[in-house]
């Protein structure tokens, strides 16, 4: 039988992360002295769930958390989010967007930085296209395009080429959906480096150590900031030359004029919302291909399956994309060793009963996804890549692995995320044996994970 508010134990007897006062657990992550590493979280979290248990308190430098290990909690924490589900928000950037607030830049909008009614109008201007078929299904015949054109310059990389580069010109110039210009690729290298920049300074500037970027311009907010200005001058640009264009050149289902025609957001909202989707989807998405295909590189026997799957694959619609069930396991799997993110942040709306503990609203949670994923009682044989065990949905758990996050505030392009992986995978196995003298590459954490260390791959043609 459940527990109730009144049997449950006091939050503060929840088990605790020892820290000193006023930096908390600051400490314990510092280089030398530290026993923590801030970039490898994973390993971090679940040495402290050996120690602690699957639910526990941290402090550091004033922000409290508790982190959030079982399932079953995870599920609780998701099911009971409200209308406006609140996340702890990347302080940095929206201290940029108030800095750099004007007709381009509104640091009351967006997907990433905002709350309540200011984050539902955005969530709500974008989730009719991204989420229905009918938005979906046209642009797949430029989403394969796309992943043709990746095909060919994977089969011309060197040997000793980072195969993540050209996975991030992919993941841009497949995800811009009509949004930005047709033919991006004269500046997508510029583009990449900018939100590479940014993404890994932010990550610098958010955790663990003092914002002193607040009072001073820190090497790190000065790398995000202007790197954050290439990104967004580039989105203005795209954004300003296609409303410059007549109603007649719009495509099907053309994102940006859906949200025009709409009329719920201003060109600012329109502007900091993109920016906020192609920031996400860029990294994301080429993290997740380049995952893929090493892992497919290091078990043959899986890649020799999908490629059977691939090759069945004639023609590349929505409809043969959700068919594809192997490949679309092979992400899954690649996403539960090596998660984007290593869980979620949320603040609970109301009082919850957590492993025993009594939490009260207000409390601000980090959902442990990456370390869940890892123990053998949610999955077998949890170390390796085994994509068959996503065949049978019954008995896959809930709750556990999380790559596109869950609820209200989910990942709004998983449709679209999923579909190019899917096409990218099947026409790199159609063409091409993909080879590695790469052993198992870890991630490093940070707002946006990424690997430790170039993903080397051969591409063999067929």
């Amino acid at each position: 039988m459940p527990l109730s508010r009144e049997n449950a134990k006091p939050y503060e007897d929840v088990p605790t992360v020892p820290g000193l006062p006023f930096i908390g657990t600051l400490l314990w992550y510092m280089p030398y002295v530290g026993v923590y590493n801030p970039w490898k979280l994973h390993h971090t979290n679940a040495r402290k769930l050996d120690s602690y248990g699957p639910l526990i308190r941290e402090t550091i430098m004033g922000r409290s958390y508790l982190l959030v290990f079982d399932p079953a909690d995870i599920a609780k924490v998701f099911k009971c989010e409200s209308k406006y589900p609140y996340r702890e928000t990347l302080l940095a950037l929206k201290e940029y967007r108030v800095r750099r607030h004007s007709t381009t830049c509104d640091p009351n909008s967006g997907l990433i930085v905002t709350q309540g009614q200011s984050w539902l109008n955005c969530r709500s201007a974008l989730n009719g296209p991204l989420l229905k078929t009918a938005f979906v299904a046209p642009h797949v015949g430029t989403i394969n395009a796309v992943a043709l054109e990746a095909t060919r310059l994977l089969g011309q990389l060197p040997k000793e080429a980072d195969v993540h580069d050209t996975m991030y010109l992919w993941a841009l110039e497949s995800k811009q959906l009509g949004a930005l210009r047709p033919n991006p690729s004269r500046e997508s290298c510029d583009t990449i480096a900018a939100i590479r920049r940014a993404s890994h300074a932010v990550g610098r500037l958010e955790f663990p150590y003092p914002p002193l970027w607040r009072w001073m311009a820190t090497h790190n907010w000065s790398e995000f900031e202007h790197n954050e200005d290439l990104f967004k001058d580039f989105i203005v640009d795209c954004v300003e030359e296609r409303l410059s264009r007549s109603e007649s050149s719009s495509a099907p289902g053309d994102l940006l004029s859906h949200i025009i025609n709409e009329g719920h957001l201003n060109s600012a909202e329109i502007i900091t919302c993109l920016t906020d989707l192609v920031f996400a989807a860029v990294d994301t998405t080429a993290f997740a291909a380049s995952f893929a295909m090493h892992f497919l590189a290091r078990h043959p026997k899986a890649q020799e399956l999908a490629r059977e799957e691939a090759e069945s694959a004639v023609q590349l619609d929505l409809f043969c994309c959700e068919r594809l069930a192997y490949i679309r396991a092979v992400i899954k799997e690649t996403l539960r060793l090596r998660p984007v993110v290593p869980g979620m942040f949320r603040v609970t709306p109301r009082d919850l009963v957590l492993s025993g503990y009594h939490v009260p609203a207000g409390t601000k949670i980090f959902t442990q996804n990456h370390v869940a994923s890892m123990q053998e009682k949610h999955f077998p044989r949890p170390s390796e890549f085994l994509p068959e065990r996503w065949l049978d949905t019954s008995s896959s758990p809930d709750y556990t692995s999380l790559p596109f996050g869950s609820g209200a505030r989910a990942c709004i392009g998983r449709r679209v995320a999923e579909t190019a992986l899917v096409i990218l995978l099947t026409r790199v196995l159609q063409s091409f044996s993909v080879e590695t003298d790469d052993e198992d590459i870890d991630i490093t954490t940070s707002v946006v994970s990424s690997p430790e260390k170039p993903i080397h791959l051969r591409f063999k043609s067929l």
